[in-house]
Formats: C-alpha cells, structure tokens, sequence
C-alpha cells in the first residue's frame, strides 16, 4: 500500500505540473525558432506555420529581438517538458494498473482467512523491524480525518496519536499506524496502532481514546473493545488501551509508562 500511495502521489505531482505548464503555454509566442549559422555567426528566425503545416511556414528574423528568441526557447522546454510529462503520467497509470501487494497480510490473506490463529507466523522473524514497520495495507477508511501529520510525515485522526507515534519513535519501537486487523470475523477494526515488541515480536495492539466526553464515540469504541475479548485481544496480553483527559490534554508520563512496562520489557 505504500509504494501504490506514493505512485499516486507522484501521479497527482505529475499532473499539476502538466497543468501548469498547459496553462503557460497560451502565453508564449507562436510558432518555434530556427537557428541558422553562418560563417560562424548564428542567426535567428521565427517559423510560423501555416494551417499547420511547416513546409508553408512563414519565416521571419528576430536576431535582435532577444525576449522573442528566449521565449520560444520556453516554448520549446514546455512543449517539451509536455509530452514527458504524458508518457510519465501513462507509465505510472500502467504501474497502478498492474500494481499487486506484496505485504504479508494481502499475499495471505486467504490463508489467515482459514488459520487465523497463524497470522503472526506469516511474518515472524523474517522481516526486520523496519521492514515490518513499512510495508502493509493500511486503512482507506474516512482518510478525509486525517488531519494532522506526524513529524514523520504521516498523516493522523489526532495529536494523542502523534504523541504516541514520535514516543514509539523515539524508544525506536516498531509500529503500523490504522492496519486492519486479520481476524476475518473482526477485519473491519482498525487499531490505532499494530506494535511489534523488539524482544519478543510478540504483537501488542494500541488503542488511544480520544473524545472521552461523547458518551456514543466511547459506547462504540467498548462495543469495538469487547469484540476484540473475543478473539483474544484483551489488556492483560496483547492490548494498550490510552485515553485523553476531560480536557483534551494528554498524560506524556501516562504514555511512557505504558511503553516501558509493556514493549520494552
């Protein structure tokens, strides 16, 4: 999921450039330039053409005229620059095309839909932490919320998750940020973070609760807590549950605590 959101990023930058440049392009001259050099001296003419076609062009001299001959020079950059924008444009749209996952969970998912209780063996030990950490479908869900940005550069619902990611950050703790879960019964929960403990692998899901003063937010997040019990997701094993206080503020002391007590151990 990584490398097709930065394909499309790269697609979206493609296309505003195009767009810029398209944009420019009614503003400079008509026609092209044609150097000629004689004797050692170069000589410049403006080639009109006429109904399209060269052959019948008209031909005048712009030697002195120097804005003249350096904008058809841009000219000929952006008309250039145009068509390496399309075929890059079209290479990237044909990546996306034929792009396929390769994280562990999209290869397997038929297989952790038959053998859920396998999910972490499909990765265990093999990956390095950052390797883990980077690649993995992450959720589309209600992207439009992602309104804050980590100082890695990621995008998050809120500052306790920033808070949360930049100390996992900096205890060098390796996390996926909204990775649906694998569980098939329960697939459509996403933890706030999926944490890979570096003594052990042992997974360690992280839920922040946030808004603890929405009374139907927090019956819906303990509906989401119960359902995890189920499955064997629960506090005293594999869960961090944090919540923001009435205030919106944040317990920093609170958070590390729960890092060093539970994925440093």
């Amino acid at each position: 999921m990584y490398y097709k959101r930065m394909v499309e990023h790269i697609i979206n930058d493609l296309s505003d450039q195009k767009k810029r440049l398209e944009n420019e392009l009614p503003d400079l001259p008509e026609g092209e330039l044609h150097v000629s050099t004689v004797n050692g001296n170069s000589f410049y003419y403006q080639y009109v053409s006429k109904s399209g076609n060269m052959k019948k062009a008209s031909k005048q001299g712009i030697s002195r005229d120097r804005d003249l001959i350096m904008n058809l020079v841009r000219k000929k950059y952006v008309e250039k620059a145009l068509k390496n924008l399309d075929s890059d444009i079209d290479a990237a749209d044909a990546f996306l095309k034929h792009y396929k996952e390769f994280d562990e969970n999209s290869v397997m998912s038929d297989y952790i839909e038959k053998n859920p209780q396998l999910a972490e063996g499909i990765y265990y030990g093999k990956l390095t932490d950052a390797e883990w950490a980077e690649n993995y479908a992450r959720s589309e869900t209600y992207k439009e919320n992602l309104k804050n940005v980590s100082a890695q550069g990621e995008d998050m619902r809120s500052m306790g998750e920033i808070f949360i990611a930049s100390r996992l950050e900096f205890y060098n703790i390796p996390f996926r940020y909204e990775q649906p879960l694998t569980i098939p019964d329960i697939s459509n929960y996403v933890p706030d973070f999926t944490i890979r403990r570096p003594h052990d692998k042992k997974i360690i899901y992280w839920e922040h609760l946030g808004m603890v003063n929405d009374r139907e937010y927090l019956d819906h997040n303990s509906q989401k807590l119960r359902r995890y019990g189920e499955y064997g997701i629960v506090p005293w094993d594999n869960l961090i549950i944090t919540y923001n206080n009435k205030d919106g503020s944040i317990n920093g002391k609170l958070i590390d605590a729960m890092i060093q007590g539970w994925l440093l151990i």
